[in-house]
C-alpha cells in the first residue's frame, strides 16, 4: 500500500513544474552571444534546470523588479558601471548581493531554492564565467519586465 501511494504521488507530480513566460527565441539567441553593449556590463540571473521545480523567484535589481525566474530560465540586464543590488524575497527570507559592474564585463548570479521551515527560501551566489555561461546555455530566457 505504501508503494502504491508513493507511485500515485510521483505520477501526480510528474510534469508539475513552475513556469514563467519565455522571451522570444531571437532575444535568447542574442543574450547567449554574451556581448555587453558599449559602455555597459551584462548581469545574468540564472536558475539551473530541476532546481526547486515548484518554485518561482522574483528578481529585483536596484530595488526595481526585473522579472521572475523558474527552473531552467534566466534573465539578463545591461547595467551601467558601478554597484548594483540583486535581491529576491520569499515568505521566509530575503537574499541580496551586490555586483560591482565594470564596463564590458559579464556577471553571473545563480539563484537557487533552499529548505525553509514552512516555505522555500532563496539563495544567491556568484558563478565564475565558465560556469555562468554553461548555466545560461542550458536555460531559456524568461520574459523580463521593462528595464529598471
Amino acid at each position: 500500500m505504501r508503494r502504491l501511494m508513493l507511485l500515485v504521488i510521483v505520477l501526480c507530480c510528474a510534469g508539475c513544474t513552475a513556469s514563467v513566460p519565455l522571451a522570444p527565441a531571437s532575444l535568447d539567441q542574442v543574450a547567449k552571444h554574451f556581448q555587453p553593449p558599449v559602455g555597459e556590463a551584462l548581469v545574468y540571473v540564472v536558475r539551473r534546470p530541476g532546481e526547486g521545480i515548484m518554485t518561482i523567484f522574483q528578481v529585483f535589481v536596484d530595488g526595481k523588479i526585473l522579472g521572475s525566474v523558474a527552473p531552467g530560465t534566466y534573465l539578463v540586464l545591461p547595467v551601467a558601471p558601478g554597484p548594483h543590488s540583486i535581491t529576491s524575497f520569499t515568505a521566509e527570507n530575503q537574499a541580496e548581493m551586490t555586483v560591482l559592474a565594470q564596463e564590458g564585463h559579464l556577471y553571473f548570479v545563480h539563484m537557487f531554492p533552499r529548505m525553509g521551515w514552512n516555505a522555500t527560501r532563496v539563495g544567491l551566489e556568484t558563478l565564475n564565467e565558465a560556469a555562468g555561461r554553461e548555466a545560461v546555455q542550458a536555460a531559456s530566457m524568461a520574459q523580463g519586465l521593462a528595464r529598471p
